[in-house]
């Protein structure tokens, strides 16, 4: 289980510079750096729906950077792989397969 730990340790450390990365992006292009709105009415249409798109990606990837590190402080601390709900642990495959779960299989087929 130790070598799976430090597999996932390795895959989640990649994915939160990843994320890093693609937030700074998605911060850059948010609002168009800040210029007003073009002055056609259905430009503005798009504008607008390209900024709400932009925005609910960054709060999804602002979430699972969130998750990320989590996990990896869960790691640290040496109770990663532990269900939240029973206590239990959480199988190597189900980790290797979600590296975020934070349920057993039981627990998480109740849900």
């Amino acid at each position: 289980m130790e070598n799976t730990i430090t597999e996932i340790q390795a895959i989640l450390e990649a994915r939160k510079l990843e994320l890093i990365e693609k937030i700074e992006r998605l911060d850059k292009n948010k609002r168009r750096g800040g210029e007003s709105l073009s002055a056609d009415s259905s430009e503005q249409a798009i504008e607008i729906q390209n900024d709400e798109v932009i925005d609910t990606i960054d709060k999804i990837e602002v979430n699972e950077l969130a998750n990320v590190e989590k996990a990896l402080l869960a790691i640290s601390s040496g109770t990663y792989g532990s269900c939240i709900d029973c206590g239990e642990s959480i199988t190597s495959a189900r980790l290797k397969a979600l590296p975020l779960a934070v349920l057993c299989l039981d627990c998480a087929s109740e849900v």
